[in-house]
């Protein structure tokens, strides 16, 4: 699957575009070209692009918390939420979420689990199946959800 992009310029969104091999080798140039990384959470690889803009945001956030939050984090995180809407082909915009990392996401997935053992969809006693290779953290939250809910891990 190609990774997309959108090009913001004076207030305008154009068409999203496939990033360049160049500009992707571009966006991780600060890291030691000597490494490869493959575990892309837990430390992260976080691209140039991302490290600038929370560099741009922070001060303008530390000025007036609220008004920032309000006027231009809300409606922004909409928009992202709108062009990740269109490019996964999803019906409404409500049905993309964006999290700060795996584990805030699969805590949100376990909860709608957890729910589905007291709704009666899933019976005490039904299982998760998991990875052995899995993220630790991501592996304790599904042992924690499950295993609360009556369910069991089987990894």
């Amino acid at each position: 699957m190609a990774s997309f992009h959108s090009i913001h310029g004076s207030g305008t969104t154009h068409q999203a575009r496939p990033i360049t091999p160049s500009e992707l080798r571009s966006e991780f140039s600060h890291h030691d070209s000597t490494v490869a990384r493959i575990n892309n959470g837990t430390f992260g690889c976080c691209p140039s692009s991302i490290i600038s803009a929370q560099q741009r945001h922070q001060p303008l956030f530390l000025r007036q918390p609220d008004y920032y939050y309000f006027n231009s984090l809300k409606p922004s995180i909409l928009q992202s939420r709108r062009i990740i809407q269109s490019l996964i082909n999803a019906d409404y915009v409500d049905e993309v979420s964006i999290v700060d990392g795996v584990t805030t996401a699969a805590a949100i997935v376990l909860q709608h689990y957890t729910w589905s053992f007291f709704s009666s969809a899933f019976k005490p006693g039904d299982a998760a199946i998991i990875l052995n290779h899995s993220y630790s953290a991501v592996k304790n939250a599904v042992q924690a959800y499950i295993s609360r809910a009556g369910g069991h891990v089987i990894e």
